[in-house]
């Protein structure tokens, strides 16, 4: 019990802490679930993060790499702000928070490729 009990503490401690989770726990909550396969379809914000990671992937420095980093975290940070936003409003955008969601799972993504970037 008391095992199940600090598991489920941990996994709600985890979500709260994480912005894309805690986002996504919010639009399970009002039955908007983010599957796997969602995708981005705004087409200019999808050649953005392309080209994103194009530069990452020709990067030849660990300098530039934290420049596209840092350009990244402000990306990461926008969406965070524009989805507390969402979730904010009167009433609540939950259809637009699902797609800040999303675009923040690919904004994430791109970190994530950036931390495990090596030179060639």
């Amino acid at each position: 019990m008391a095992r199940e009990l600090s598991g489920r503490v941990n996994k709600a401690y985890d979500v709260l802490g994480n912005p894309l989770k805690r986002a996504e726990y919010i639009l399970s909550v009002h039955g908007l679930r983010s599957e796997e396969t969602d995708s981005l379809t705004d087409p200019t914000l999808l050649a953005e993060i392309l080209e994103a990671r194009e530069e990452l992937e020709e990067a030849a420095s660990h300098d530039e790499v934290e420049e596209i980093r840092k350009a990244n975290h402000e990306k990461v940070e926008e969406t965070i702000a524009a989805i507390k936003e969402a979730f904010s409003s009167e009433p609540p955008d939950f259809e637009g928070a699902r797609t800040l969601a999303i675009q923040l799972k690919y904004w994430l993504g791109l970190e994530a490729a950036a931390k495990e970037w090596t030179p060639k």
